[in-house]
């Protein structure tokens, strides 16, 4: 019986189950001009997401747009604060909590080439492994399935006392 009970929980721990995030790209814009003028928007991710709630920019983003003369505002818009500044190509990332209770990942890449700034801007959602984990239910889901694990194993530990003592 012990054997069994090993082999039991051998298998058991050996299942891994895979929680895989998806990217659907949901809008790609482009836009191209050859004079910025300071206050000029750039991209306007509240309009790109359609409704924001809320955003994340990490602090090493925010130095990078700042260095280029580029302000986020607290309304998720891009603009220029100091075109003179922006002489490099550069890279951000962006999530950004949509209206609809969605997340998007947001990659806006500009490039400064020979006097024409071409901006590319893509919003990727995110979308949810199931049902329960986007409503946050998945940690319910996760504990009965712990709770009937361990009633199982310590019934099987409860059987194997009582086999080996009628033996």
């Amino acid at each position: 019986m012990k054997s069994y009970l090993a082999v039991c929980i051998i298998s058991l721990f050996g299942l891994k189950i895979a929680l895989a995030q998806t990217n659907d790209s949901l809008s790609v814009s482009q836009t191209s001009t050859t004079v910025l003028q300071p206050g000029d928007t750039l991209i306007n991710l509240n309009k790109l997401n359609g409704g924001i709630v809320k955003f994340q920019i990490t602090d090493e983003n925010k130095s990078i747009l700042s260095s280029n003369g580029l302000l986020f505002t607290d309304n998720a818009v891009l603009i220029s604060e100091n075109p003179l500044l922006l002489t490099s190509s550069l890279l951000v990332e962006i999530k950004t909590f949509a209206s609809d209770n969605e997340w998007f990942i947001n990659t806006i890449r500009i490039e400064n080439k020979e006097k024409q700034i071409v901006i590319y801007a893509s919003a990727d959602k995110i979308e949810m492994a199931t049902f329960w984990r986007k409503n946050g239910k998945i940690w319910v889901v996760i504990a009965v399935v712990a709770i009937l694990f361990t009633v199982v194993i310590g019934y099987l530990f409860y059987l194997d006392r009582k086999i080996s003592r009628i033996s």
